[in-house]
This record gives C-alpha cells, sequence and structure tokens, in this order.
C-alpha cells in the first residue's frame, strides 16, 4: 500500500469514532426519561382504576334500588290482580289496626262495604268518603266500623237508606247531610248509630 494513503486511513477511522461518541445519547438520560414515563402512566392506570371501581359501586348501589323498587311494583300489581270488583271500587288506607275507606269509585246503586280490603278489617269510612255520590241509594255497612267520618255521606240525593253496626261509636259532623229527604238508618236498638239519628231527626228502623 502507498504510504501516503495508510495515514490518512488512520486519521479517517479515527475521526469517525470520536464523531460516533460526541453524537450517542448518555444512558443516564434515556434511563430518567424512561422513570417518567412509567411514574406517569402507573398513576394514569391507577386513577383509572379507582374511577373503574366508583362506577361498580355505583351500579351497584343503582342496581339494588331498582331491584327493591321492580319487586314493590310487582307486589302491588299482585296485590291488584287479586282483589274483587267490589274492592277495587274502593280507594283506602291501610294501619296497624285496619282499612280506613278514604273514596268511593263504583257506580252502584246499592253498595256493600266489604268486611275486609287487601285482606284487612275495614275499620272506618273516612271524612268525604262517598260525599256527592249521586248514584248512591243505600249503603251498608259491615261490623267491624268504628267510625263514620266528617260529611261522609254528604251531598248523596238519592240515598235513602243506611245500614250501620253495632260497632260503630263515632259519627262525624253532618255525616249524612243533604241525602234524601226519607233517610232511614237502619241499626241495632240502643246502639250509638241509633241514638245519633235520633238526635238528627233521621227515621230509624232497628236491625237484629
Amino acid at each position: 500500500m502507498n504510504k501516503r494513503v495508510l495515514p490518512l486511513l488512520l486519521s479517517a477511522l479515527l475521526l469517525c469514532g470520536c464523531a460516533a461518541a460526541t453524537t450517542q445519547p448518555p444512558n443516564e438520560a434515556k434511563d430518567e426519561e424512561t422513570d417518567v414515563k412509567e411514574a406517569y402512566y402507573e398513576a394514569l392506570i391507577e386513577d383509572l382504576r379507582r374511577e373503574l371501581l366508583s362506577l361498580r359501586a355505583d351500579f351497584y348501589v343503582k342496581e339494588e334500588t331498582y331491584q327493591a323498587r321492580i319487586a314493590e311494583l310487582e307486589k302491588q300489581l299482585s296485590a291488584s290482580a287479586e282483589k274483587t270488583p267490589e274492592e277495587a271500587d274502593f280507594s283506602y288506607t291501610l294501619s296497624e289496626q285496619g282499612a280506613t275507606v278514604t273514596a268511593y269509585r263504583g257506580k252502584e246503586s246499592h253498595v256493600i262495604l266489604p268486611e275486609r280490603l287487601d285482606g284487612h278489617p275495614v275499620i272506618a269510612v273516612a271524612d268525604r268518603a262517598f260525599a256527592g255520590c249521586q248514584s248512591l241509594q243505600s249503603v251498608t255497612l259491615p261490623e267491624g266500623v268504628l267510625s263514620v267520618g266528617w260529611f261522609a255521606f254528604s251531598g248523596c240525593t238519592r240515598l235513602a237508606r243506611v245500614t250501620l253496626p253495632e260497632s260503630v261509636t263515632s259519627i262525624g259532623y253532618e255525616a249524612f247531610a243533604y241525602c234524601a229527604k226519607d233517610l232511614t238508618v237502619c241499626a241495632p236498638s240502643g246502639s250509638f248509630a241509633e241514638r245519633y239519628a235520633t238526635s238528627y231527626g233521621i227515621r230509624t228502623l232497628p236491625t237484629a
């Protein structure tokens, strides 16, 4: 080889080595950048896990609420389906003592109030429960009813006959106001219902 060429080749090789050494990034800088990225993604994953757990908890609570509501509606639907046509005509509230009739939605002329509603004994007729019922001509309350509310049958202009049991011990103000002029109250002799009717000048008939 030409003696002049050899030194030139050696010089070129040395220059290339130096250039490569100066352009390669330090290993320490690369490791630090990797650590930062790993920490960022770990924190991100942890946040996502927390959010997922929160969503699952919310879903569980809502699912429990929905299931309870569905069960309640199914129970009400089942109870409604089991009601007799007579029971369906009455609105009522329930208490530990029994059912209180709050309204009559039927159109029958002669109404016999059931002894039980939704399996509960009927214990009272609420204020204005039958008020203004123009179709009503006679009504019979079962034994076990304790009270008849204020204006309970007020404005039933065709109501001519009311049968009340001995269990009644309270009849509210003007319970039979503006009923038929020939209104008759049928009640056991000596009962509270008979005494009430007599005090208001309502004709009475004794029942067995």
